[in-house]
């Protein structure tokens, strides 16, 4: 087994997953952000913290995957 990375934090990854799953949260989040006419938004998946593509070596990512309904019915 390998050494685990010193800059990786789960708590991170838990409190992003815990806000999006609050759907309130989430649909202002899209709202606010992206200036959408959105009427919900559903976290439907949370993946793990992974490296990010970038030339630094200490960056991660935490990817969630939001399911957003327009006020046009578009998903």
């Amino acid at each position: 087994m390998g050494e685990r990375h010193k800059n990786i934090k789960p708590v991170n990854d838990l409190v992003v997953k815990k806000i999006f799953r609050n759907e309130e949260v989430a649909l202002q989040f899209v709202k606010d952000i992206f200036d959408l006419p959105a009427k919900t938004a559903k976290l439907i998946e949370g993946n793990q913290i992974f490296t990010a593509n970038s030339n630094v070596a200490s960056d991660f990512n935490i990817a969630v995957d939001i399911l957003v309904e327009l006020d046009n019915h578009a998903q």
